[in-house]
């Protein structure tokens, strides 16, 4: 039993339930043949998968009588769900009759002129047990089977966008990109673990990865920033360190060894007013894209 989501389906909330029987040898009526119902009890042993407890609390399958199965699904569904049914039969076919609402459904068993196929006496002759999947949307908290549809997450599929996602199609950076998606970077981490913005004060060669926003001023002369494929980094001078109508000293940032910016031969970033800011995006490890930066920056 599972809640899912296709990957081809605006369904949400989809809940399926399926059992396999067998062996069936002398029935009587009314009696339960498989249950999780405290109030139906089944000693039987005509279940072969899955086991009862993870059959839904309430559900129970009675045999009624001749031909007829009743099923009770234990779950409340908002729709009249699909079931299928396969006959496990010594020899002829089996064909089945429905007749299902939300809650239950009643199943027949026919030859193909009608005749009501009953189940076995012996373990070898007649009906002998029969496979049933059952799926449909079910109701999830108090929202009526709308909690999780949202965003749905797609890294790789070509599916239709529009029968594949139910509100905001939200791609994970990687493979297939749907049409008019947002991709989020599988590196964002805007602030740190305390909230806030990293704020180099001071020359370091130790960069801090544990966030993708820093503020530098006029001071600082970062060294070494390796990008990691997916990482986008924002990077803006606060105007520390800057006195009149220049910088006393650029702030400015120089790549890894054999780490250059947009495939090409720069590796170095020069801040020359404040307010200045630029936007990376690493495409692997050696290389990162610029995605946006202001007139005033330098590359060289």
């Amino acid at each position: 039993m599972s809640l899912f989501r296709p990957l081809n389906s605006s369904e949400s909330n989809l809940f399926t339930i399926r059992i396999s029987i067998d062996n069936f040898n002398t029935l009587t009526n009314d009696e339960n043949i498989v249950s999780n119902n405290s109030s139906y009890i089944s000693t039987n042993t005509y279940l072969t998968s899955p086991t009862y407890n993870v059959l839904p609390k309430d559900f129970y399958i009675k045999y009624v009588s001749s031909n007829n199965f009743l099923v009770n699904y234990g779950k409340t569904y908002t729709n009249i769900p699909n079931i299928i049914i396969t006959p496990i039969y010594s020899s002829t076919p089996v064909f089945t009759r429905i007749v299902k609402t939300i809650s239950t459904a009643n199943l027949y068993f026919t030859s193909y002129d009608g005749t009501a196929i009953t189940p076995s006496t012996d373990g070898v002759n007649g009906l002998l047990g029969f496979d049933i999947n059952i799926i449909g949307p079910v109701k999830i908290g108090i929202t009526t089977g709308n909690s999780n549809k949202g965003w749905a997450l797609d890294d790789g599929s070509s599916s239709e966008p529009t029968n594949l996602f139910t509100y905001l199609n939200v791609n994970l950076g990687a493979s297939y990109n749907i049409d008019d998606s947002v991709i989020i970077s599988k590196n964002l981490k805007l602030l740190n673990s305390d909230g806030n913005i990293k704020t180099y004060t001071a020359s370091t060669s130790t960069l801090d990865y544990s966030q993708t926003t820093w503020l530098i001023d006029g001071s600082v002369a970062l060294t070494n920033l390796i990008p990691v494929k997916g990482m986008i980094i924002f990077i803006s001078s606060t105007g520390e360190g800057y006195s009149g109508s220049a910088y006393t000293s650029n702030p400015t940032i120089t790549l890894g060894t054999n780490v250059f910016l947009n495939f090409g031969t720069n590796n170095t970033i020069e801040f020359t007013q404040r307010g200045d800011s630029i936007i990376l995006y690493g495409t692997s490890s050696t290389n990162f894209i610029v995605i946006n930066k202001t007139s005033t920056i330098n590359l060289s």
